[in-house]
């Protein structure tokens, strides 16, 4: 989600204006700030696609011109304008698990080099590579994968961190929303009996048992 300016409004009228005020100007039929969400994103032209610009916006092209590069350039401006956008919803709640925090950003190209190098090596090697990227989110998940296929290859202080995390996945952990626990699965199973053979049902069940 993006805020944009609208140039029939003059600059003048909102560059000093307040986080507060600006918030205001999102609102409203002649709001200057209007939001535009990343799957709506309108087409972009050049102005010379469009001729009847100036008749449009009961502008000459040279005034919208310079709306434009003085909104452009005032980065104080851009600032306050995102956090008045911000005011318009609530915070997020902190995630909890390494999951929820996928798409709270990019790795760094650092990382991105080491994520390749770890896909690429054998697992000592790649417990090793786990412990040098950056970005916790994915050394933990790094760290994970080593620990499911290889956990020999990790020391015993770190295995038994992860075997600790496993169990809390499996069934559950007080407060912590990290998915479906092995005990909810059972209970799902057992409430959905139509979709499967009995003798299918009693496999899976016998199988979510064993963890």
């Amino acid at each position: 989600m993006q805020a944009v300016f609208d140039l029939h409004c003059a600059p003048a009228e909102v560059l000093n204006l307040s986080e507060d005020d600006l918030a205001e100007e999102t609102k409203g039929p002649n709001r200057a700030l209007r939001t535009v969400y990343a799957n709506r994103i309108p087409a972009l032209v050049d102005l010379g696609l469009a001729p009847d610009l100036e008749t449009a916006t009961d502008l000459p092209l040279t005034e919208i011109v310079r709306r434009a590069a003085v909104m452009s350039a005032d980065g104080h401006f851009a600032v306050r304008v995102g956090m008045a956008m911000a005011q318009r919803y609530p915070p997020f709640e902190p995630a909890q698990v390494v999951e929820s925090r996928m798409y709270a950003g990019f790795p760094n190209r650092a990382d991105e080099s080491r994520m390749q190098a770890f896909h690429a090596a054998g697992w000592d090697d790649r417990a090793e590579i786990a412990e040098t990227i950056e970005d916790d989110r994915y050394r933990e998940l790094a760290r994970r994968r080593v620990f499911m296929y290889a956990p020999e290859a990790i020391p015993t202080a770190q295995r038994d961190q992860l075997q600790t995390w496993l169990e809390n996945r499996q069934h559950g952990r007080e407060g912590i929303e990290a998915g479906r626990t092995i005990s909810e699965a059972i209970e799902e199973l057992n409430k959905d009996t139509t979709a499967y053979e009995a003798r299918e049902i009693k496999a899976i069940r016998s199988w979510l048992q064993e963890f």
